[in-house]
């Protein structure tokens, strides 16, 4: 007889998904208040089942007792994303010393005439 678990990862299976579980050592024949097993929380739950594993306690306890998706670390905190730019250090008034001369244009003999100036 197929349980739920394991009809739930046959079909899984046929949509292309992985038929393996995240882990082992899940309780044998463990479902919570609705009949769902550990399948339920891979699937709708981050590891450690921060937001649905002590929830929909079955007859033999909850997710994070029996299913040891539930038991993997959970992240500690959600990253965060700032709208404000990042300030960098102004430049200082100290001077920079280079190893390489800078080259300027040479001089040259004719003068050039600015429109400007003849006014």
């Amino acid at each position: 007889t197929l349980t739920m678990d394991d009809a739930f990862m046959q079909w899984y299976s046929q949509l292309g998904g992985t038929s393996e579980p995240p882990c082992e050592g899940n309780t044998p024949g463990w479902v919570d208040s609705a009949g769902d097993g550990c399948w339920w929380y891979e699937m709708f739950d981050v590891p450690g089942c921060p937001e649905e594993g002590d929830l929909y306690a079955g007859p033999m306890g909850t997710a994070r007792e029996h299913c040891c998706y539930c038991w993997m670390d959970a992240p500690t905190s959600a990253p965060t994303i700032s709208t404000s730019p990042t300030l960098t250090p102004h430049p200082t008034s100290s001077p920079t010393v280079s190893s390489s001369p800078t080259l300027t244009p040479a001089p040259t003999d004719d003068p050039t005439m600015d429109d400007d100036f003849m006014q």
